[in-house]
């Protein structure tokens, strides 16, 4: 989590602070169940208003690494073209 949000320093100026909270928040989750109290180890509790906000950091990782290994097949599909036009 620490490095999703780092990679975004430059547009979230207190990044250690936001970091902070969400620790605060998924290491400290719990929900009621039937009377009964659990918490939450894996994940994050559905509902928790901080859920959109990870989800989104998350997918922005999973597309920015996404279009980095495109362009590198890109660029790797690109010498062979030119070497098979050679």
């Amino acid at each position: 989590m620490r490095e999703l949000v780092m990679e975004y320093i430059n547009v979230l100026p207190n990044a250690d602070f936001i970091i902070d909270l969400l620790e605060l928040v998924l290491e400290n989750s719990l929900m009621e169940l039937h009377g009964e109290y659990f918490q939450q180890i894996f994940g994050i509790i559905i509902g928790t208003n901080v859920a959109p906000i990870l989800a989104n950091l998350y997918l922005a990782k999973l597309e920015d690494s996404e279009r980095k290994n495109e362009k590198q097949s890109s660029n790797d599909m690109s010498g062979t073209i030119q070497t098979l036009h050679r």
